[in-house]
């Protein structure tokens, strides 16, 4: 199995409010024998901003979720220097580069100002996603 997809804070929030279009995406992973990888500092950010408990269990349970910890601090705030000083970011970021995985993200602007990202490495999640 490969990781092929990274969640940032705003998907993992969506997921845990119940975004129907995010599981789907994310079960879509199975046929294709994929996994997904959470950092655990989105897990934190999204609950600190008021994502509920109860969604983000289900999708920690989730039989393609996989929790990724931090980099390395070094790495971390090398990358994080790049991103304006965003930990969480840069923690996506690393993730994504590490695993060839795309970014699954509400807001692909804060990404695409990162000069090493292309604008075909970031799934962009909208009210109208799928396109």
């Amino acid at each position: 199995m490969r990781l092929s997809l990274v969640l940032d804070t705003t998907a993992v929030a969506a997921y845990a409010r119940g975004n129907l279009m995010v599981g789907e995406l994310l079960n879509e992973l199975r046929d294709e024998d994929n996994v997904f990888g959470v950092p655990d500092v989105c897990l934190a950010q999204a609950r600190a901003q008021g994502a509920p408990t109860e969604g983000l269990a289900l999708l920690r349970a989730h039989d393609r979720c996989q929790i990724l910890t931090n980099p390395a601090p070094e790495t971390l705030g090398d990358v994080a220097a790049v991103c304006g000083g965003d930990l969480v970011r840069a923690a996506v970021l690393i993730h994504a580069f590490s695993h060839d995985a795309y970014i699954l993200t509400a807001e692909p602007g804060d990404y695409m100002k990162v000069s090493i990202i292309d604008e075909a490495d970031v799934i962009h999640l909208t009210d109208e996603w799928p396109p």
